[in-house]
């Protein structure tokens, strides 16, 4: 079962490094892969909005402090989202807003029916192995970079910007898009202008 621990002592492996007996070992390497473990973990999660991990959230009632100029309304951004990727309404059309300190998000107008989308802090055993390879090959690069290994950090980059790509792949043919069911003459309607695209 991946953990956090695992994944550090295999990338610390894979760049030469000591490697770690414990988790309160107090090491420069583990010290250095601890710090740049949560920032990959997060880097990676931003890239795409992973089924593993996506969630709905409603954002609440509305804070009382007043937001600047454009903006109408401030709220809380959900504790349990590691990364938050968009709000939308009721109808689920989305929000502009902008993210600021302490936690916050600024909309472009107030409703209690708000709902934010982003991805939870998932466990590392519930990480798809593709997720899993993209973030070790990540952190690799950096821990690289981190020992003065430029070079050869550089290639690992572009090796987890492959392997990320195909992560995303596999995790948009996992969960595809719902096409909704439109009826059975518009379904036939769709199926014919379908086939002259293809012709």
């Amino acid at each position: 079962m991946a953990t956090k621990f695992t994944i550090i002592r295999f990338c610390l492996a894979r760049v030469g490094a000591e490697i770690p007996q414990s988790v309160d070992d107090d090491t420069d390497e583990m010290n250095a892969a601890n710090i740049l473990y949560d920032a990959t973990v997060e880097e990676v999660l931003g890239q795409h909005a992973w089924d593993f991990a996506k969630s709905y959230v409603a954002m609440g009632e509305p804070l009382t402090e007043a937001p600047p100029d454009p903006w109408v309304a401030a709220y809380t951004i959900p504790p349990q989202f590691q990364v938050l990727r968009q709000i939308q309404d009721a109808m689920g059309t989305p929000i502009d807003y902008r993210r600021v300190e302490g936690g916050k998000v600024y909309t472009e107008f107030e409703d209690s029916e708000l709902y934010g989308i982003g991805l939870l802090n998932a466990t590392e055993d519930q990480w798809p192995g593709a997720f899993s390879t993209a973030v070790k090959e990540r952190l690799t690069a950096y821990l690289r970079e981190a020992f003065d290994q430029e070079e050869i950090g550089l290639k690992t980059h572009e090796r987890a910007d492959l392997l990320e790509r195909k992560a995303i792949g596999v995790d948009k043919r996992m969960s595809p898009p719902i096409r909704p069911n439109m009826g059975r003459l518009l379904n036939a309607r769709y199926a014919r202008l379908k086939g002259r695209r293809k012709s």
